[in-house]
């Protein structure tokens, strides 16, 4: 298989299949260690916790990616099972009672029950006050033979971790399928630039425009416009009922806004995940918006549509909420 590598100076490498679409080919995320002859940890599956709390904009959070203890990738620590690849995400006042001197600490030592070892090797990461951050010093200091003094992640662990978080975790998708593959997660762009951009996430103090309501929206991390305030028409059966206010569904007031800011055709809107999405030129009814963001099977090419076919999430739950924005549809065009 041709492959490229792709490295920097922290010691974590993302090894990637050249065309990582094609039948056959795999894409793995190699954590490679910073001394000779010791093995490199390869991750193939994301896989978020069942015991991780839902990400809400307005709440601070904790997490860790775990990559192996003492050398290993699939082990038991104090009872507890655990693979390369799992994400641990808490509320930050749900672990403030345990005993430790770090909040990462705090949420390893809720996790499994004791204190850190140091051969224990993971990722640190935290959502805090709107802005997802990576320096993370517990984890990410060379207190192993997988990460050197550097706090932060490498660039590519950032990519990994961004993907993931985007595109399963924020929009709730790993409430019903916890696992996404480092494949898909490369396949495309989607989340790599979570931990760089502030433009990305919820500012409260920042007013990008007003809705047809008079409300006030924002830019949550999704790209789309929230205004916090309850979704008009119909109730959403995949979120709280809310317009964001930092990921989610938003109203016809916000969806109109994204329609004019991304100077959409008529017909095409934006799904939770902040993706394009248009009707079926076979049906005219199903939403799909042609992302390889699907699992590949001998029934699916792992695409989302572009015309027929299974759709991902986002756009299964667009034809839900087709009665909301029923106006936009047939009368709003911005081209």
């Amino acid at each position: 298989m041709n492959s490229r590598t792709v490295s920097d100076a922290t010691g974590i490498v993302t090894l990637v299949a050249a065309n990582p679409l094609l039948p056959g080919d795999e894409s793995i995320f190699e954590v490679h260690p910073t001394e000779p002859d010791f093995p490199y940890l390869n991750i193939r599956t994301i896989h978020i916790s069942r015991e991780s709390d839902r990400f809400n904009s307005s709440t601070n959070l904790i997490g860790m990616i775990i990559y192996g203890y003492r050398g290993a990738t699939d082990f038991y620590l104090n009872n507890r099972n655990c693979k390369i690849g799992h994400i641990l995400v808490k509320r930050s006042d749900e672990i403030n009672h345990i005993q430790a001197d770090t909040t990462h600490k705090k949420l390893f030592k809720w996790f499994f029950g004791q204190d850190l070892p140091p051969e224990f090797i993971a990722g640190g990461f935290a959502y805090q006050n709107g802005q997802w951050k990576y320096n993370a010093l517990v984890f990410n200091t060379k207190q192993d033979i997988y990460h050197n003094n550097k706090k932060g992640m490498s660039l590519t662990e950032k990519q990994l971790l961004g993907g993931a978080l985007s595109r399963l975790y924020i929009n709730h998708r790993w409430q019903q399928d916890p696992n996404i593959s480092v494949r898909e997660i490369f396949s495309s762009n989607e989340g790599w630039q979570l931990f760089e951009s502030v433009n990305t996430v919820v500012n409260p103090n920042r007013v990008d425009k007003v809705n047809k309501y008079g409300r006030v929206a924002t830019i949550g991390v999704t790209n789309k416009y929230y205004c916090g305030d309850y979704l008009d028409v119909i109730r959403c059966w995949c979120c709280d009922g809310r317009c964001g206010p930092g990921n989610g569904c938003n109203c016809s007031g916000c969806m109109e806004l994204d329609i004019e800011n991304r100077r959409l055709p008529k017909g095409t809107l934006v799904n939770r995940d902040g993706a394009p999405a248009s009707r079926s030129r076979i049906d005219g009814k199903t939403f799909y918006c042609g992302r390889p963001v699907l699992k590949r099977t001998h029934y699916c090419d792992g695409y989302c549509g572009p015309n027929n076919g299974p759709q991902c999430y986002a756009c299964q739950a667009l034809n839900e909420q087709t009665p909301r924005y029923k106006t936009l549809l047939n009368e709003y065009d911005y081209t």
